[in-house]
């Protein structure tokens, strides 16, 4: 279990990532319990993630049963959760940056959370004022750009390596997306 001081401290890293300030990384534990402990940012977010999904079927209704689409939705949110991180095991060895692989996805993973707070009011308001949709589409692009510093921060990678690495979580992500979508569709 993760201690309240430690979230708190987690979110503050992330909080001075978001600020592009690199001294957000010593506010997380890079040991393997941290890391481990880190994932907790899952939990933390998975409230605002349900509100996420109920937007979305607001905005594009959905024809499965309310059983299908909590099974769909909870597996496709732990393989978003876990992909990602998997994958980046192999892929930061690859680029020679595996050294900092633990503190690269600890800080990925919190970066999430402050990722989803930002995300959850602007999908509100495009629920509530569908002319407002567009914001969606400058919320993700701050996101985007926000763990990208976080990749090319905690990595030590150059820009388009990081750029890469957030193309490759997007189409990982989309993919994650597309299969749950159609099994959400399938009879």
């Amino acid at each position: 279990m993760i201690s309240a001081r430690e979230t708190a401290f987690a979110l503050s890293g992330a909080l001075r990532l978001a600020r592009m300030d690199p001294g957000g990384l010593g506010h997380f534990d890079t040991s393997i319990a941290g890391f481990w402990r880190s994932f907790y940012a899952a939990v933390v977010v998975a409230p605002a993630y349900v509100l996420l999904i109920a937007f979305d079927a607001a905005l594009r209704p959905v024809g499965a049963g309310p059983m299908r689409w909590v099974l769909v939705d909870g597996i496709a949110y732990v393989i978003e959760w876990t992909a990602y991180p998997l994958a980046m095991v192999y892929i930061t060895r690859w680029l020679g940056c595996g050294d900092n692989y633990i503190r690269y996805i600890v800080a990925h993973n919190w970066a999430n959370v402050l990722g989803i707070a930002l995300f959850l009011p602007v999908a509100a308001i495009a629920v509530l004022n569908p002319a407002m949709a567009g914001l969606l589409y400058l919320a993700m692009i701050a996101v985007f750009v926000y763990q990208w510093y976080v990749a090319r921060t905690a990595l030590e990678i150059t820009g388009g390596e990081a750029a890469v690495l957030m193309v490759f979580n997007l189409v990982l992500s989309f993919f994650i997306s597309v299969v749950g979508g159609v099994m959400l569709h399938r009879s």
